[in-house]
């Protein structure tokens, strides 16, 4: 008799395993989706997997789901949607202590981000600074992505001199983690080169061009980051009455529209 049952309780454990690593595979799915840039394949994935069985069993599954969702909305540009599933999840978590740091400073952070996309500076400066009091490692790049988003946050509020703090943080960071030619990178560059634009045309210029190389190696020239670039160079020169180059810029940029879109 006590054998049997610990055959059959053997058979649960099991059971309870396979449900659960089959849950994890799927989520792994999902996120790899999402890397691959297949946003809307990862956002039916994660909101089926937040539909399940495990994840409603399990606060900190449906948070993974939910930051999946988040992720997979501001990728294809619905941040009202991403703002809501962010709410949301937020509400599910009061009173659990078993979610974790890092998940509910992904979830702020990620809430800061969709606000920062609506024009809601001072809501996603609220959301951003909570994220980053949740990060006890501040040399690592989730730290500096929040530091990025904190100081365009600030720049797009009008404060320069924050903005420029938080974005030189990021880059610090950034720079020490990864490759000298990485996308992130050149991304600090690119926002750096926006609060300087205005007043300092010598500074402006290296950034965007430091940008700039980094892009064209990274996706080639007809890239939408890199016609961004020539934009804001074309900006800078504009600001700074050179008009014949800027004029070459802004034709650079119509270029790049040009052989990416269609007529219309």
């Amino acid at each position: 008799m006590h054998f049997k049952l610990a055959i059959v309780f053997l058979l649960l454990i099991k059971t309870n395993l396979y449900a659960q690593d089959s849950f994890q595979n799927k989520l792994q799915k999902a996120n790899q989706a999402y890397q691959n840039a297949n946003y809307s394949g990862a956002l039916e994935m994660f909101t089926s997997l937040k539909e399940s069985d495990d994840a409603t069993a399990d606060v900190s599954s449906m948070i993974d789901c939910s930051i999946g969702i988040s992720k997979s909305c501001m990728a294809m540009g619905q941040f009202d949607h991403a703002i809501s599933e962010c709410t949301e999840a937020f509400n599910s978590i009061k009173g659990a202590e078993s979610v974790s740091g890092e998940r509910q400073a992904m979830l702020h952070k990620l809430l800061g981000e969709a606000y920062l996309n609506d024009g809601l500076n001072e809501q996603a400066l609220q959301k951003l600074n909570i994220a980053a009091s949740f990060i006890s490692d501040k040399k690592s790049l989730f730290y500096a992505d929040i530091m990025e988003e904190t100081g365009v946050a600030y720049l797009n509020s009008g404060n320069d001199q924050l903005a420029q703090e938080h974005l030189n943080i990021a880059l610090q960071t950034r720079s020490q983690l990864l490759p000298e030619d990485h996308e992130l990178i050149a991304d600090s560059y690119t926002n750096l080169a926006l609060v300087v634009l205005e007043e300092d045309y010598f500074n402006t210029l290296i950034y965007l061009k430091k940008a700039l190389s980094i892009y064209e190696k990274k996706f080639g020239t007809n890239n939408l980051k890199v016609a961004n670039v020539y934009f804001n160079l074309g900006m800078a020169n504009l600001l700074n009455k050179t008009f014949t180059q800027s004029t070459n810029y802004f034709n650079n940029v119509k270029e790049i529209y040009e052989a990416i879109y269609d007529s219309n």
